[in-house]
């Protein structure tokens, strides 16, 4: 046992070990705490010294340890795959591009949070090869091009690149750095190196450029006039009474606007007419530009006040947008659908097993989501008006918080419990029930940003003895522990197609990180999109 000790670098418990007579055999059946007893104390020295007297007892000489033999057998493949590598780039042609992933993330004020836009509104994620070489003028050039073509995007009836403010950034909102830690200036490859993600994705982030409310009634160069060519001066437009109320259920957009269209009449039409409709325009007034007026212009204003003068047999449409939503005026516009005429939703549940009656109740085809709820509890002979409502929703939501909806048999996942568990959450949103307040920072994040914006770690990973071979590998001190730690776990590796990063201990940090993000989030992503 000295030998053993002496050859790990921890003669100094020697003593200890020969005064509570502690041997090989007996060292393999120590637990955790009767190891920190003895002094040892990391995960790592037990790993070791457990292996070495694994070998002392079984017999076998430390060239013949199973980890070694693995490490040898990945070591020379790797061998021969890096040789087999450097023999075909010595003859193929050096890439001048870098494979990447554009985006726009886009806000209309400077206290509003950045969304991303999607495809259906101009945005989406674009794959672009790009030349290594690029600087960010280069980067920004080419999102421009992607997303304001000849300086126009689509998004909210025709955004002007000029009345917005530019950067380029990663999707958390960390902008690109002009100088990078290797003290070189901004290129594509470089950042690529330092970045150390593929495919790399960087974004354009656009901001409206705030407009001073006082202004009433003026416009910027945003407000562009649709003319085909020069002609007589535009008469002062004024707005006919006749405008009417247009709601746009276009589902790409998802946003509401009102159109006021303004109709040649045989007279002109004089004196002040304004809207009411608290609208700001979007900048300051300009000369009114020449057009022969041969198409019907539009354009679009901010919220705010408008006052128009003197129209002359002329046809105007102005659009005006409503605000971004915040998530208030999210759930009261939806409460607003809620019909309180509407025949109940009648459920009758135990309450001791509230879960179960609960998702039969929402899972029958006619359950109304926009009906309240009546809920009888068995045994009992209360008339819901409105309290044992509020009751159901608080036990259904401990209930569910107390659930293991995430851990069982892998046929558990065909349940759509997850599917029904979201929609009780959603309905008792809406309907004012009690809110849940359970969700862990993480679940939070996975279900409002997605499961690619999350950060795990070993902490939450739910199964114990998963947790504890992951900790292992993240502790090992040299190749003999961690071989020893990879081995417990290599039926996940090899499933998750980790065995590359298993092959070297430098590389233990990216390892841990591959297996946290697929125990954690990865093995129930399908699961979470039910729930959302």
């Amino acid at each position: 046992m000295e030998s053993i000790l002496d050859e790990l670098g921890i003669r100094d418990l020697i003593g200890i070990f020969r005064q509570n007579m502690v041997g090989p055999e007996e060292v393999l059946s120590l637990t955790d705490e009767e190891f920190k007893s003895l002094g040892i104390t990391t995960i790592g020295d037990r790993a070791r010294l457990r292996s070495r007297c694994r070998m002392q007892v079984n017999g076998t000489s430390f060239s013949e340890s199973p980890a070694i033999k693995k490490y040898k057998e990945l070591t020379e493949s790797q061998q021969k795959k890096k040789k087999k590598k450097d023999k075909k780039n010595e003859t193929a042609p050096i890439q001048t591009t870098r494979r990447i992933r554009l985006g726009w993330r886009h806000r209309r004020r400077t206290d509003l949070a950045f969304s991303t836009v999607s495809g259906a509104k101009g945005g989406g994620s674009e794959v672009v090869d790009i030349d290594k070489k690029s600087d960010l003028q280069d980067v920004r050039e080419k999102a421009m091009e992607l997303y304001f073509p000849n300086g126009i995007a689509k998004l909210n009836g025709n955004i002007q690149a000029s009345n917005c403010e530019l950067n380029l950034g990663l999707f958390n909102g960390t902008g690109l750095p002009k100088q990078l830690d290797n003290g070189k200036n901004f290129t594509v490859e470089d950042f690529y190196l330092q970045h150390n993600s593929s495919p790399l994705r960087l974004y354009l982030y656009t901001t409206l450029i705030e407009i001073d409310n006082n202004s009433v009634g003026q416009c910027t160069p945003a407000m562009e006039i649709n003319d085909s060519e020069s002609g007589d001066d535009l008469p002062d437009p004024a707005l006919n009474t006749r405008g009417t109320e247009i709601d746009n259920d276009d589902t790409a957009t998802k946003e509401d606007s009102v159109t006021y269209i303004l109709i040649d009449e045989d007279t002109t039409t004089t004196n002040d007419t304004s809207v009411d409709e608290d609208t700001t325009s979007s900048g300051s007034f300009l000369d009114p530009p020449t057009s022969s007026w041969t198409e019907t212009p539009t354009v679009t204003f901010n919220r705010h006040k408008l006052r128009l003068n003197n129209v002359k047999k002329k046809e105007l449409a102005f659009e005006v947008e409503q605000e971004e939503e915040n998530l208030q005026l999210i759930l009261t516009r939806l409460y607003s659908k809620v019909n309180l005429e509407a025949k109940k939703n009648i459920i009758n549940v135990d309450r001791y097993n509230i879960l179960d009656g609960g998702k039969r109740g929402f899972n029958r085809k006619s359950f109304n989501t926009i009906a309240e709820l009546s809920v009888r509890f068995s045994g009992e002979a209360a008339i819901d008006d409105g309290g044992p409502r509020r009751e159901f929703a608080r036990l259904s939501l401990m209930a569910i918080k107390d659930s293991p909806i995430f851990e069982g048999p892998p046929n558990s996942e065909d349940s759509f419990d997850y599917y029904m568990i979201g929609r009780m959450i959603a309905y008792f949103l809406v309907h004012r029930s009690p809110a849940p307040k359970f969700f862990s920072s993480l679940m939070y994040d996975i279900l409002a940003y997605g499961c690619e914006s999350c950060t795990p770690t070993v902490a939450d990973i739910v199964d114990t003895e998963m947790k504890e071979k992951v900790q292992k590998i993240g502790e090992s001190q040299d190749h003999i522990t961690f071989w020893s730690a990879v081995e417990a776990v290599m039926p996940v590796i090899e499933f998750i197609g980790a065995i590359p990063l298993a092959s070297k201990y430098e590389n233990k940090e990216q390892l841990v990180h591959v297996l946290v993000q697929h125990l954690v989030v990865k093995r129930i992503q399908d699961v979470l999109a039910q729930g959302t």
